[in-house]
């Protein structure tokens, strides 16, 4: 089992963890990733109405890092339809292309996958740019922003 943490914003995955079995410890593990690479306080944790998604546990650790949990309706599809539609672009890609082998190779995989998602992949939400690209493109508007302010204030 695959549990992943997308930033909607960049179309991001910031945030995964693989193990054999679909629990509270697989997302959990998923979170904890995403916290390691960026800041979640503030952040909506969108999922559906799993039992792994609905723990004590899982709450505490959301509250835990100032994360607000928001579980969709029953078959309520479009919820979280950038998460399946990642999913669904690993299956197509991956799965039925690709002989699978071990859960090493899986793992390997992914990875290799999640960096091409998150750094090559044009995504149409982020106007055809890579999430990279995007950061990228943000950082520098910000910085000649920051550029122009200063030589305003000098003059």
């Amino acid at each position: 089992y695959l549990a992943i943490v997308t930033g909607l914003y960049l179309r991001r995955i910031v945030g995964w963890h693989a193990e054999r079995s679909m629990t509270t410890n697989l997302i959990s593990k998923a979170i904890i990733s995403a916290a390691n690479l960026r800041q979640l306080k503030k952040a909506l944790f969108q999922s559906e109405r799993g039992t792994q998604y609905t723990s004590q546990l899982f709450d505490k650790l959301l509250k835990g890092f100032g994360i607000h949990a928001s579980i969709g309706d029953v078959g309520g599809c479009w919820v979280n339809k950038v998460v399946k539609r990642f999913f669904g672009s690993v299956k197509h890609d991956w799965i039925l292309k690709i002989a699978q082998t071990t859960r090493e190779h899986m793992k390997q995989y992914v990875t290799a996958y999640i960096k091409y998602f998150n750094q090559e992949r044009l995504h149409t939400a982020n106007s055809n740019l890579s999430p990279l690209i995007l950061v990228i493109e943000k950082f520098l508007i910000c910085i000649i922003k920051m550029k122009i302010t200063i030589l305003k204030n000098s003059s």
